[in-house]
């Protein structure tokens, strides 16, 4: 959470042309309110419990044009997502790390206009789904740290990634 997954992607999609699939948009699709963080949790964990990760799978393919040669999936949570597109897709894993202050900051900086308390922000990121994408950085082909770059710096940091795999 406020890593930079989607200022990446649409970095990647306005200097390479990447198409963004946005998980939200799926979870959405699937009948999670839009905008509502603890329901797309909700019902993310949910899914994941019951299909390990091919829900995120079969939305991807639903949206993928043979035209479009990069895709960008906004965002793979767990390791099961990510080995699961990797069996169906050729990818390359951009995980995005920032340390635990920043990401604070971040989140709370970019709440609902509104300053988050501490309790609040403890209980979001001790949901399950945010601790599961954790784990899911040890399968990634580059790792950039956020906290110490700009946000162009770690697009082409992650560009650099891309044409290096």
């Amino acid at each position: 959470m406020s890593v930079g997954k989607t200022t990446l992607a649409r970095c990647l999609r306005d200097r390479l042309g990447a198409e963004i699939v946005a998980a939200r948009e799926i979870l959405a699709e699937m009948g999670a309110e839009r905008g509502n963080r603890e329901e797309l949790q909700r019902l993310g964990a949910l899914l994941e419990g019951q299909t390990s990760g091919q829900w995120l799978v079969d939305g991807v393919v639903s949206r993928v044009s043979e035209r479009i040669p990069l895709y960008v999936v906004d965002s793979v949570r767990t390791s099961d997502q990510a080995s699961r597109l990797r069996s169906r897709f050729h990818c390359h894993h951009i995980h995005l790390t920032a340390g635990e202050a920043e990401l604070r900051g971040r989140f709370s900086a970019s709440a609902e206009g509104r300053e988050l308390t501490a309790a609040e922000i403890e209980h979001i990121y001790d949901h399950p789904v945010e601790r599961a994408s954790e784990r899911v950085g040890k399968l990634a082909d580059v790792s950039i740290d956020t906290s110490v770059l700009s946000a162009a710096q770690v697009c082409s940091d992650a560009i650099a990634g891309l044409k290096s795999g």
